[in-house]
Order: structure tokens, then sequence, then C-alpha cells
């Protein structure tokens, strides 16, 4: 077998198990987490292929996401030097020692495999692409067939996996609500799941042809997505449909049917009315508990830990010295928190804020931040340029993706596994290439 042959075997299998990294049962597979094992094995094949050919085919827009995703990373790693001498704190010491080098193994990890899916893609036609997208959807599916499965076990007692997820209601009155159970698939969390099934909504536009079908799938995938009783995937989903009306509706995009989008505003106004009328005659807040009945904390910086811990790193980074505020206090760097810092109710902070612009603040500095925001806006101006010249399912499902993204990233933090780069990669290509595509399925 040839190494491309090879090569291509890892690339689809890294698209297909993208995934699947939530879950652990996939990631205790191999002595190393099987995610990382399957990114070095594509490294590996991808390096030689690369060799042989002898250059690297990198395009403007994908080096700079690249350089301004990686270099606030290698600045921060280079504060280090700095942290060793001025930080005095034993903590700090045993966070490089362990989590800081697992961090930087990531990193340097997903630098490589993005650069050289970047070469593989422009590189390889249409067809290749699409498969190797196709393949992300299909393990996207696989996910929402064990949810399926799951809710099954719930509802009606069939024999499901035995998983250590957090299927079961917490922080509400469990005595209150409807349901007792949250479907989590395979995933450690519900909110875990949910990207994926979103995911799996936004792309069925470019796989599946006919409407009623396509109607069908995102009627299915939406039912898995409600019995998460995720409140960012509810938000996620509502901004992600909201925003692509506003912005098909402000009247500076031509060729496309504005009767579409006007039926379509308008049957999301009458739903909503619909909604509050059900909402009161059938108690559908005995249903939606396990996502309401956090409100009261959800956004209370004292009582609400996933708040406490979003907002409380931006202030407590000027604890520390100017280069620090800066370029951060290292990669994984969050983890050193939980050595200093205690939430309200006295436990340690998490590991994570499980929001991408709070965890890269703290780990990369502000120049971080304003690098990382300044990715989502490049890329959503060639989007934006792309939907003025022609609104076709390309450049919809480009904006739908980044807008997905970036709400997505506001929940879960995982900007160093697969899916966030694969979902990255996704949009350059259909940004890059929305006009070529709508001329050979024209054809």
């Amino acid at each position: 077998m040839q190494v491309k042959s090879i090569q291509k075997f890892f690339i689809y299998l890294f698209f297909f198990t993208g995934p699947f990294v939530v879950s652990s049962i996939y990631q205790n597979v191999s002595v190393i987490p099987t995610s990382l094992l399957v990114s070095i094995l594509l490294i590996i094949t991808s390096s030689i292929v690369i060799f042989k050919k002898g250059h690297l085919k990198i395009d403007s827009l994908s080096k700079s996401v690249i350089v301004l995703f990686f270099l606030p990373i290698f600045l921060s790693t280079i504060t280090i030097i700095l942290n060793i001498f001025f930080i005095e704190d034993l903590d700090y010491k045993s966070f490089l020692e362990t989590d800081f080098v697992n961090r930087l193994i990531n990193v340097l990890v997903y630098f490589f495999v993005t650069f050289l899916l970047v070469d593989y893609i422009n590189n390889e036609n249409k067809n290749k692409i699409f498969k190797m997208i196709s393949l992300y959807l299909f393990g996207c599916i696989f996910m929402l067939a064990f949810g399926v499965w799951q809710l099954l076990h719930f509802v009606f007692g069939i024999p499901f996996l035995e998983l250590d997820t957090r299927s079961l209601l917490h922080s509400v009155d469990v005595s209150i609500a409807q349901f007792n159970f949250r479907l989590t698939s395979l995933a450690n969390e519900p909110s875990f799941f949910a990207p994926f099934i979103i995911d799996s909504i936004i792309l069925s536009f470019l796989f599946i042809k006919k409407s009623l079908y396509r109607i069908l799938f995102i009627l299915f995938a939406t039912m898995v997505l409600f019995f998460t009783f995720s409140g960012g995937g509810y938000v996620n989903l509502l901004l992600v449909v909201v925003s692509l009306l506003v912005i098909l509706n402000i009247g500076i995009y031509n060729k496309f049917k504005y009767k579409t989008v006007l039926l379509a505003s308008f049957l999301t106004i009458l739903f909503s009315i619909l909604g509050v009328f059900i909402f009161n005659i059938f108690n559908v807040g005995k249903i939606l508990y396990p996502v309401l009945g956090r409100f009261d904390t959800m956004f209370d910086s004292t009582g609400s830990a996933r708040t406490y811990m979003v907002t409380q790193p931006f202030k407590w980074i000027f604890e520390y010295k100017v280069w620090n505020i800066l370029f951060g206090l290292g990669p994984n760097s969050f983890e050193y928190l939980k050595y200093v810092k205690k939430l309200p109710s006295g436990e340690p902070i998490h590991s994570t804020s499980n929001n991408l612009f709070t965890d890269f603040t703290f780990e990369n500095g502000f120049v971080g931040l304003i690098c990382v925001i300044s990715i989502f806006i490049i890329i959503m101006r060639r989007v934006l340029i792309n939907l003025k010249i022609e609104v076709n399912k390309y450049s919809v499902v480009t904006y739908m993706l980044l807008v997905h993204l970036f709400i997505t990233s506001m929940y879960r933090a995982d900007y160093l596994s697969p899916r966030f780069w694969i979902i990255i990669l996704i949009i350059i290509y259909l940004v890059k290439n929305f006009k070529e595509l709508k001329y050979f399925e024209d054809k």
C-alpha cells in the first residue's frame, strides 16, 4: 500500500472520529488518548508524503488563521522563562512539570495537523474533500444514533451501555422535573454532545439533496438536542437560525429569493407566538425545568460556578506581571488556577472555564484574545463578501458554521481538539471555493 493511501486513511479516520473525542470510552482505547494517537499517525504519514513531494501548499487565508492562533501560544510559552524567575510559587512550578508539558504536546500536534491538512485539502479535488467532510457528518450521525438508543433506554428501559456520563439531572430539584435524565450519547456531558448535533444539522444542507429528507433529518436531530436539556445547545441553535435570518434580511444581497426569507421570518414569529401559548397550556415549563431551573444562578457570577470561571480570570490576570497581562501565564495555565483560586462554594477552580475567550486570555494574554477574535473577524469578512456575491447553499452553510463555531466557543473551549480544526478547515475550504463548487453543481 502506498504511503499516500495510508495518509488518506488516517485523514479520513481523523474526520470520522472527530466527534468521539468527547467520549472517555474512545479516548481510553489506547495508552495515550486515542485522538492524539490518530493525530500523530496522521502527522507521520502526511510528513512522508510532503517530504517526497518536496513542498507545502498553504493558502493565504489558512496561513493567517494558523499564525494568529498559534503565535500567541508560542509567545506565551516563551514568557514562561520569565515567570520561573518572578512567580515564586511552588504550585506554578508543579503546573509547569505536569500540565504545561501535556498542553505543549497538544499544541505542537495540532499545529502540524492543521498545516498538513491544509496542504492535503489544497492538493485534492472536490470529491475527495467532500468525502472527507461527509465522514465527519457520519461521525456526528453515529453519535446521534447512540443518543436515540440512550433515549429509548431512559423511556422504555431498553438496555444501554454502562457509561460514566453526566446523564442525570443536577443543580435543580429533580422532583419538579418531568424528566430526570439528559442525553449524552457517548459524550461525557450533554454540553459536549450538543455541538455535534448542530454540526450535523448544518452539514445536512450540503449532503442531503431532497428537501423532505433534510427536513426530517433536522427534526430528528432537533428532537435529540431537545432531550440533552443543554441550555447552551438550545441558545446555540436559536442564535444560528436568527443570525442567518437577520443577515439575509438586511437588504444587501443580490440573486436571492427574498420571499423565502420573509416567509421563514414570518413562520419564526408565528411559531414563537404559538410556543408561548403551548408553554402555558401544556405546562412545558415542567418539561424544560432541567434548563429553566438553572436560570436563577446561571448569570450570577457568585452563584454559578460556570459564570464565575468565565468572568473572574479577566480580573485575576491583572494580579500578575505586565508580560502576563499581554501574553498570559502559559499554555494550559488555567490548570494552575485550581491550586490558587476557589469557587464561591469553596471547591477548587475547574481545569477550564469552557469558554475559548476566557481560557485563551488567561493562558495567552490579551494579545492572544485579540488574535483569536481577529480570526473570526477575518473569516467573517470573507464569508459576508461571498454572501454578497451570491447566496447559495455553500455560502449559507459557511456562514452558519462560523456563527455556530463562535457561539460554541462560548461554552465549549475545545480549541485543541479535532472538532475545532475540522470546522475551521471546512469553513476555509467553502469560503475559498464556493463559486467553483456552485459551478460544478450546476454543470
